[in-house]
């Protein structure tokens, strides 16, 4: 069993390569959730008119989602599957979008599932001053080997 000292960059842990790599450091991780933190800046991927619109919080989500089973994979010394997000049932967005110079919170919580379904809670919060800007139910299926 590995042992990981946080914060750690995500790309350690979740199978995407720039530009898709959203996050930046996995900050919290234990056996039920995960959260991670991505920084707006002036090149980021979608930023168009100084902000990042809300509804590519469902990426950041998701790829909290791929961190969580990526800390997992390595703790338990296995290799990262890939997953894929199957779709949302309830997603509730408090902002219109993400400004260059904020910080976000992103967080995964393991709801249900095993073997290769999975359903997570997510949210995403102002680093600042933790307000929530987004909320969803994420379904996942994980393409693992059999």
């Amino acid at each position: 069993m590995e042992q990981v000292t946080l914060p750690i960059p995500v790309v350690e842990v979740v199978p995407h390569k720039p530009p898709m790599s959203l996050l930046r450091h996995v900050i919290d991780h234990d056996a039920e959730a995960t959260r991670c933190d991505v920084r707006i800046e002036p090149d980021a991927l979608f930023l168009a008119n100084g902000r990042v619109d809300a509804w590519v919080g469902l990426e950041y989500m998701a790829q909290a989602v791929a961190a969580h089973a990526g800390m997992a994979a390595r703790l338990a010394g296995k290799s990262v599957d890939i997953g894929f997000l199957l779709g949302t049932r309830r997603a509730d967005f408090f902002t219109d979008g993400y400004v260059v110079g904020q910080t976000l919170h992103v967080a995964a919580r393991h709801i249900w599932g095993e073997g290769d379904l999975f359903s997570f809670d997510c949210s995403i919060c102002d680093a600042a001053d933790g307000r929530t800007l987004a909320m969803a139910q994420l379904n996942v299926f994980r393409a693992g080997e059999k």
